[in-house]
């Protein structure tokens, strides 16, 4: 089986059809969401992270050396 992956308009009603009803037909199968969400959760967190350290400076934030000798 292989993967692909699609770009589309989800406000497109038409493109949303055909993709249900290729879903819905078993020709298509949706990755699992969640992974996504992780991702998005992740991204999420490193920009108000970034914003926080732009505005108050790296206090408080381990470096990537203290996250590799924690035990």
């Amino acid at each position: 089986m292989a993967t692909m992956t699609i770009e589309y308009n989800e406000k497109d009603t038409n493109v949303m059809q055909v993709l249900s009803g290729l879903i819905g037909a078993g020709v298509f199968h949706r990755q699992n969401e969640k992974r996504f969400s992780g991702f998005k959760n992740a991204l999420q967190e490193t920009q108000e992270m970034s914003a926080d350290i732009v505005l108050n400076g790296i206090a408080g934030y381990k470096t990537l050396d203290d996250l590799l000798n924690e035990d």
